[in-house]
């Protein structure tokens, strides 16, 4: 059977993040720090908006939050899904310097 979580009970248990930059930058900071993910997936914009307010949300999303969440990463040196080691993709001996530099921290 499908389990049917409320909206105000996935916001309550991280699976969805909303706000503003200063609301969800500690949220994202609390599921990186307890999952270690190797890649994070941010769904931006969504939803009845103009398009000023589109872009708006989205420069806010490029130059506070994402800018913010690479800082993290690399401050928990969270490596991205190709220099996580053997059994994720290639190690650090073996990965291309492109994928690599896209992956670690680019990656997030």
């Amino acid at each position: 059977a499908v389990q049917r979580i409320s909206f105000e009970d996935q916001v309550k248990q991280l699976r969805i993040i909303h706000g503003t930059p200063k609301t969800v930058l500690p949220k994202i900071r609390t599921v990186l720090e307890t999952l270690r993910p190797g890649g994070i997936f941010f769904w931006d914009g969504d939803g009845a908006m103009s398009h000023d307010d589109q872009m708006r949300n989205l420069h806010l999303f490029g130059q506070e939050v994402l800018q913010a969440t690479r800082e993290v990463g690399k401050e928990l040196d969270l490596k991205g899904p190709v220099r996580r080691g053997a059994g994720h993709g290639r190690d650090d001996s073996g990965a291309t310097p492109l994928l690599a530099a896209a992956a670690d921290p680019g990656c997030l």
